[in-house]
């Protein structure tokens, strides 16, 4: 008899860790949720000038390509008329800033140019000029 009641235990004592356990992985969002949201899609609008004089396949105008912009580094530019597609890659210096800061390249584009300060009285290069 007292196997039979010690054994009732372990199963009530298993289930209610069981219950337990499942409970917590159902919560959504608890288990595996990134920090913060990351957006697949650009960020803005933006229109892109297309490096192609023409058509490679029907010789159409570039005028009627249209653009894809994967958001990150490729334009797909399709043509109007018969459809082709041609890949650009963008280099770092035409990605636009929303790119930029997904890339985590906004802070090494945002750097001043110069670090000395021309715009004081006398002239900034440690000269004093006298005053007029």
């Amino acid at each position: 008899m007292g196997g039979f009641v010690f054994f009732i235990l372990i199963m009530v004592g298993g289930g209610i860790l069981y219950f337990l356990l499942k409970g917590r992985s159902d919560r959504p969002g608890a288990i595996g949720a990134p920090k913060r949201a990351m957006s697949t899609a650009p960020l803005e609008a933006v229109t892109f000038k297309c490096p192609l004089p023409r058509c490679s396949v029907c010789a159409g105008s570039a005028d009627k390509m249209r653009q894809d912009w994967d958001g990150l580094r490729k334009v797909t530019w399709i043509c109007g008329y018969c459809g082709s597609k041609s890949v650009q890659e963008l280099r770092d210096e035409e990605l636009p800033l929303s790119a930029r800061r997904q890339l985590g390249l906004a802070q090494a584009f945002n750097a001043p140019a110069s670090r000395l300060d021309v715009s004081s009285k006398g002239g900034g290069f440690g000269i004093d000029v006298p005053p007029e």
